[in-house]
């Protein structure tokens, strides 16, 4: 499953179940570091992503820095794992399987649901993946809430940043937090839509920044819909405190 020749002990992963934010925070971050604002969020080269840019993470040196989706996995030692309400996380899905032309145009958000339920979308069930790492945490092991990314966006980075090993300049932090708005990275996707091969080839008419929405699930679920879900991600949502 992890396509990498090799996981060094001080690689950190950037893990979660997909449509959990983890693109905002990685920008986040990488502008933090590297003061590199404006740049394609779809690749960010200080925190590739391990699945579509493999060759490149093999190539990085020590100590590495990359996304993952995987549930867990015993080899990776340092995890920053970033979780969101899974309800917010399948409306999202949704729309990406039809911003990339996995479902068809005309799919309704509640034929998305079963699928999603049955865990028959990548990287499986929700609740599956989210308890795979909590059941067996490695002992450097942060877990974020995008929520808490949302509301307290300063307080969150700081943990991240204090994981990774850098001292915080809040002065600075303010200054990638702010180049990462939602606004800004929409209207950067509008630029990259013309070049960038994983964007140009998917449903331009979906945006992959969409809108970032705490609560978002409740314009989609209705009351059979939210019972049915909290049946398959009760046990995921009770632990992380949405339910």
């Amino acid at each position: 499953m992890v396509k990498l020749d090799k996981i060094y002990l001080d690689d950190i992963f950037f893990v979660s179940y997909p449509k959990s934010g983890t693109t905002w925070i990685r920008y986040v971050i990488n502008n933090y570091i590297t003061d590199d604002f404006g740049k394609s969020f779809v690749r960010i080269e200080l925190i590739p992503d391990m699945h579509a840019e493999t060759e490149y993470c093999n190539s990085l040196p020590s100590p590495r820095m990359m996304k993952s989706h995987l549930p867990f996995q015993p080899e990776f030692n340092n995890i920053i794992y970033l979780c969101r309400d899974a309800r917010d996380v399948a409306v999202s899905y949704y729309f990406h399987y039809l911003k990339t032309n996995q479902l068809h145009k005309n799919a309704s958000f509640e034929s998305f649901l079963y699928i999603f339920n049955a865990g028959k979308v990548s990287y499986g069930l929700w609740d599956d993946h989210i308890n795979s790492w909590l059941d067996n945490k490695p002992a450097r092991f942060l877990l974020i809430k995008y929520e808490d990314t949302i509301e307290n966006p300063v307080n969150e980075f700081n943990k991240i940043l204090f994981f990774l090993g850098y001292d915080v300049d809040s002065k600075r932090l303010l200054s990638a937090i702010a180049n990462a708005d939602f606004s800004r990275m929409a209207a950067l996707e509008k630029e990259l839509n013309k070049n960038e091969p994983l964007l140009k080839n998917s449903n331009l008419d979906i945006p992959f920044i969409r809108r970032a929405q705490v609560g978002d699930y409740k314009n989609y679920f209705n009351k059979k819909n939210e019972e049915e879900f909290l049946k398959k991600h009760y046990s995921g949502l009770k632990r992380t405190g949405y339910i």
